[in-house]
């Protein structure tokens, strides 16, 4: 569920060698979700020295809080997919890695900006009942040099069918291709 919203922040696709080799990724089945996610490793320049205490008690609020994933949003969350979609949303970015099989999960890329480039890796499961990912986002200078690091681990377990407390989370649209 989120690595979703976190591939989002940088992600374009590319060619994917060996993807007819793969079977498809599994998709979330729809239903009641908790979700628990963790910030491991906040650093850069500009940043609070308590922004990742404070990013992790925020996310410990939301995480007790259970989600519900309709139907129309579960087809909706094939990583493999929502990654490549990101293409059409601007940056010149291109994977090292991408790997969406069944439910494992394992891919890199780096993104060029006039600021410096930016790389996000992740690795993990993503499964039809249960979801653990942990990935990582690293800003660079035009130097080379680290501006900027954000490690996070994702977890989230299917509970049973939606209830009258679960949060329904909005199908996102699809992407708007740039010409």
């Amino acid at each position: 569920m989120v690595l979703a919203f976190a591939g989002s922040l940088v992600l374009a696709a590319c060619g994917d060698k060996g993807a007819a080799e793969q079977a498809p990724p599994e998709k979330p089945w729809p239903g009641s979700w908790t979700q628990k996610i963790e910030v491991l490793e906040l650093s850069g320049e500009g940043a609070p020295a308590n922004a990742r205490e404070e990013l992790n008690a925020m996310f410990a609020e939301l995480g007790n809080a259970t989600l519900c994933i309709t139907p129309e949003l579960a087809d909706r969350m094939d990583i493999a997919k929502r990654v490549a979609d990101l293409a059409s949303q601007g940056g010149d970015c291109r994977f090292g890695r991408r790997i969406s099989s069944g439910k494992n999960v394992d891919f890199s890329a780096t993104c060029e900006g006039p600021s410096g480039s930016m790389t996000i890796a992740g690795k993990g499961i993503s499964g039809t009942t249960a979801q653990d990912v942990t990935a990582t986002i690293t800003g660079l200078k035009p130097d080379g040099s680290v501006k900027g690091k954000m490690v996070w681990h994702v977890t989230g377990e299917r509970k049973g069918e939606c209830g009258p407390d679960d949060i329904v989370i909005p199908v996102p649209e699809a992407p708007v291709a740039k010409i």
